[in-house]
């Protein structure tokens, strides 16, 4: 995890810092160059349309313009223009104010497509900067889902268990079958003539026919084999019987 998640973020988190201050700081500073030549614009179209107010309200009014103000008017044409020029050249001349607002309008649609090209770069950088977050990642997210896999199946297993343990007052199916079908080791059948060697080497005995096997016998194996210990101890015969019989018999006895 820290070889291919930590240390990996770490530093592209510093230099993700870095680029976001650089591009901020890039983008104040064209903000307020474009901000400014709007501004002018805007005040350089404002003043025309003010001239051209006055101009208009005089010649409703039915009053000549000084030639101050024509001289004014004519200079201030010339210096939109560029150089002198005629009357009749000033007239081919277009007119400053709707110089003056188309330029407004140049430089509010260059802002405009200026922002959205900011914001295209911004969310690009943003896609560029989650897709290496993923890519450091991914080595632990697949570690997890490996290891959930894991616990599915270690799921199942338990639903197995308890599958097998439900209900616990009861015993399953297999469980009942394989009771009823054992049959334990020292109750095998045995032939009754068959003389069977007691270990000792002196005497022999014919043990009796066992019954067949049942859920009693099965629980009781043991004590029937104490049991015919100790008759055979007490017949004239002399069976050698292991000490743990023996011991067993005594305490009994007692």
């Amino acid at each position: 995890m820290s070889d291919s998640f930590a240390a990996p973020l770490s530093l592209r988190v510093e230099e993700w810092r870095r680029s976001a201050v650089q591009m901020e700081r890039e983008y104040y500073k064209e903000s307020r160059r474009f901000k400014a030549e709007i501004q002018r614009s805007s005040l350089e179209a404002d003043k025309w349309s003010k001239r051209v107010r006055r101009k208009d309200i005089l010649n409703n009014a039915g009053l000549s313009l000084p030639s101050s103000v024509l001289n004014v008017l004519e200079n201030g044409l010339h210096s939109v223009t560029g150089g002198k020029r005629s009357l009749k050249e000033d007239a081919l001349v277009p007119d400053p104010t709707n110089f003056a607002q188309s330029d407004l309008a140049q430089k509010i649609r260059s802002y405009n497509e200026w922002e959205q090209g900011q914001l295209k770069k911004c969310l690009l950088e943003q896609r560029r900067r989650f897709q290496e977050f993923m890519t450091c990642f991914k080595p632990l997210l697949d570690m997890q889902l490996d290891m959930f896999s894991e616990m599915g199946q270690f799921q199942f297993a338990v639903q197995d268990i308890y599958s097998c343990t439900e209900p616990a007052e009861a015993l399953n199916y297999e469980l009942l079958a394989a009771i009823v079908n054992h049959t334990p080791s020292n109750t095998s059948p045995v032939e009754p003539d068959t003389p069977v060697y007691d270990g000792c080497g002196e005497d022999l005995f014919f043990p009796p026919t066992p019954a067949p096997p049942s859920a009693a016998s099965f629980f009781n194996t043991k004590f029937d084999s104490l049991s015919l210990s100790s008759s055979h101890s007490n017949s004239s015969h002399k069976v050698c019987s292991p000490p743990s019989i023996v011991a067993s018999s005594k305490v009994q006895a007692l």
